[in-house]
């Protein structure tokens, strides 16, 4: 069985988007940034998603690991966490993810 890149195909629908016309040519790069996020935002929530199964069975989120790829835990203790990838973050629980690092 084959693993889908997720990422990868994203990217690759943006490109046959743009090369289709189905944007102007400053849209070319915002469509792109906005798969991007969607990407970001899909890992983070995954992530956060093992979080709290961590949570559930240690009654803390020190020592968890996100589980997905390119997804680090920034920070993790008790009661709080960090996610972050390449270009964005999410602090939780009950965050929602924002541009940049932890």
């Amino acid at each position: 069985m084959h693993r889908v890149n997720w990422r990868l195909a994203l990217l690759a629908l943006a490109a046959i988007l743009a090369l289709a016309g189905c944007g102007g040519s400053g849209e070319v790069a915002n469509d792109v940034g906005a798969v991007v996020g969607m990407i970001d935002r899909a890992e983070l929530t995954a992530g956060a998603a093992n979080l709290q199964l961590w949570y559930q069975a240690h009654g803390t989120y020190a020592g968890a690991a996100s589980g997905v790829s390119g997804v680090t835990v920034a920070r993790s203790g008790g009661n709080a966490w960090c996610l972050q990838t390449a270009n964005a973050h999410e602090v939780g629980p009950g965050g929602t993810p924002a541009g940049g690092a932890c």
